[in-house]
């Protein structure tokens, strides 16, 4: 939830009011949203449930591998989160952590 108001306070790409708009009738999730939604969760889910077989098999506790899948779901959840500030441009640039 936390992370949610973090993508709904950002300020919107340069140039996104000079799109058309949206055809009536057309899907609000298209090909391309619904590609990285699949895309994301896949991974998310795949790295979270490695990572618990990982600690097993390294001979972790129940506790420390809990606290493994915990840590990958929040950095994961974070890194969607900073994937999802640009559509169509890359999240690694200088401008990430500038403004707001």
């Amino acid at each position: 939830v936390t992370l949610g108001f973090v993508a709904a306070v950002e300020p919107a790409e340069d140039g996104i009011m000079e799109l058309e708009p949206r055809r009536v009738g057309k899907r609000l999730i298209g090909r391309f949203l619904a590609l990285r939604i699949a895309i994301g969760t896949i991974t998310l889910v795949g790295c979270t449930v490695g990572s618990v077989f990982w600690a097993k098999d390294l001979g972790y506790t129940l506790e420390e591998t809990r606290s493994q899948a915990l840590n990958t779901l929040s950095f994961g959840a974070i890194s969607v989160t900073m994937s999802a500030r640009f559509s169509r441009k890359s999240a690694f640039h200088a401008r990430t952590f500038q403004g707001n």
